[in-house]
């Protein structure tokens, strides 16, 4: 799938609506823009399906890390690159357990907790000794594509629902003759297609453990 087939995919579906002028009235240029605009809207609205495993690179000697930069937010961590499980803890638990954790020496980590306020930030105990690397799994952002880049982040077969997101925009961007009644019957057949009802943190994060950190540590 690339952006230049969603794009041919909704110039036909604006092609078949006459309250639409016709599609040489649209320029690719445009067009991509949007696909660009609805994969990123789609990666918000269903995280799940931009979920990438990868190696997580680490800071040495710190204990708040960050996820990659192209991370939209971090879903779990597996373990150490290489080497031993890494195991979810609540960070509550372990201040309240073991109030000197963030002064343990670095070495190799043993427990991850959540930033609860930050999804693309995270703790690790003990902090990590230089060359640490995470094996984890984030939802990755799409990036800007260009008209005929193979989009590999999503599956072939929401085609037509991104799409559907495109005519959406180009109703929406009509002008004085815009039609926002047919805009948002567009985007609501996209969100039911994408099915949008979906709870997105229990598609993407594991709830954070009550585990006492005094088992794990």
């Amino acid at each position: 799938m690339t952006p230049s087939n969603i794009i041919n995919y909704a110039r036909r579906l604006i092609q078949d609506n006459q309250l639409l002028r016709t599609t040489e009235d649209y320029i690719d240029e445009t067009l991509l823009d949007y696909v660009n605009q609805a994969l990123k809207q789609t990666a918000v609205y269903r995280p799940d399906l931009f979920l990438q495993i990868a190696d997580i690179p680490t800071t040495a000697d710190v204990v708040q890390q960050t996820a990659p930069a192209d991370s939209m937010r971090l879903s779990d961590l597996f373990s150490v690159k290489d080497g031993n499980a890494i195991v979810e803890v609540s960070r509550e638990t372990l201040d309240r357990s073991a109030p000197g954790w963030t002064q343990v020496a670095a070495g190799t980590p043993i427990n991850w907790m959540r930033h609860l306020k930050n999804p693309n930030q995270f703790f690790l105990y003990p902090r990590p000794q230089a060359g640490i690397v995470l094996v984890g799994e984030y939802v990755q952002e799409p990036p800007a594509y260009t008209l005929n880049q193979t989009i590999n982040l999503l599956s072939d077969s929401f085609l037509p629902a991104v799409a559907t997101a495109v005519v959406s925009m180009v109703f929406g961007a009509q002008g004085p003759n815009n039609d926002m009644n047919v805009a948002n019957s567009y985007m609501e057949r996209y969100t039911q297609m994408m099915g949008v009802s979906l709870q997105t943190r229990p598609l993407t994060d594991t709830r954070e453990t009550g585990l006492d950190a005094r088992q794990v540590i």
